[in-house]
């Protein structure tokens, strides 16, 4: 597996899930069974920032399933965006995005 493969496998599983062809579960299991974890915990993130967005959006589409945690539709639709090339990938951008919905949701 390598970065391009990753992305459009990751591409394809939000879009599935965001345009309502999959649940969470199985967006969950297709990550699992389409995503190499080795790989994705071998990607170096400090010499090389670009490779941040693959594992972002990796733990962000792990954690569809997480109570109190879970993985927001407006975080998924900002990678969604990213991975098409309408918006550039900002952890500071996509942290706010983070900060409004758990401040709406759980009461922050």
């Amino acid at each position: 597996m390598n970065k391009a493969n990753t992305l459009e496998t990751m591409k394809s599983i939000i879009q599935n899930y965001l345009n309502q062809d999959t649940t969470r579960a199985q967006a969950v299991e297709h990550l699992i069974n389409k995503v190499d974890i080795d790989f994705i915990l071998n990607l170096d993130v400090e010499s090389e920032p670009d490779n941040f967005i693959i594992t972002d959006c990796y733990w962000a589409i792990k954690h569809l399933l997480e109570n109190c945690f879970e993985t927001s539709n407006e975080e998924l639709q900002y990678f969604n965006e990213c991975l098409n090339n309408r918006r550039v990938y900002n952890i500071i951008e996509k942290n706010k995005i983070l900060q409004e919905y758990y401040g709406r949701n759980h009461g922050d």
